[in-house]
């Protein structure tokens, strides 16, 4: 249920990244003599999908918090192998912290990762400004 609830997240992000490509861009790409299907994959994902990376950094960060609920549901994780040793050594707050500190760990590294592929995929005098107006 998680999975597909993030899927339809993701999919509206990357459809509003789409959306948000003019329409000259697609126009651009028939001028040149290219298909629909050409000027879809060669001119408009490339550019959405840049568009769409700080949306899916963000829904991963959440994701990655949300998977805590999978410990209700029976699942053994992070929180589950916290539980178990907390149970035997008493020493609850503690590894409970280290558990936070773990998950804060893994969202960081995993933000910071898709941070550096949206820089890497950034062009140069292009960017998208907190309106959504192109700069």
């Amino acid at each position: 249920m998680l999975g597909l609830t993030s899927a339809a997240y993701q999919s509206q992000i990357f459809r509003g990244a789409i959306l948000s490509l003019p329409l000259g861009q697609f126009k651009a790409g028939r001028a040149l003599g290219m298909s629909d299907a050409c000027a879809v994959r060669c001119i408009v994902l490339p550019q959405a999908l840049r568009l769409s990376l700080p949306g899916w950094a963000n829904e991963f960060s959440i994701l990655l918090k949300d998977s805590a609920i999978c410990f209700v549901l029976g699942t053994q994780e992070i929180m589950a192998r916290t539980h178990f040793v907390a149970s035997r050594t008493h020493e609850h707050l503690l590894l409970f912290m280290l558990a936070g500190v773990l998950y804060f760990l893994i969202t960081l590294a995993g933000v910071f990762a898709l941070r550096r592929l949206e820089n890497s995929l950034s062009v140069p005098g292009y960017a998208v400004r907190a309106g959504g107006a192109h700069a």
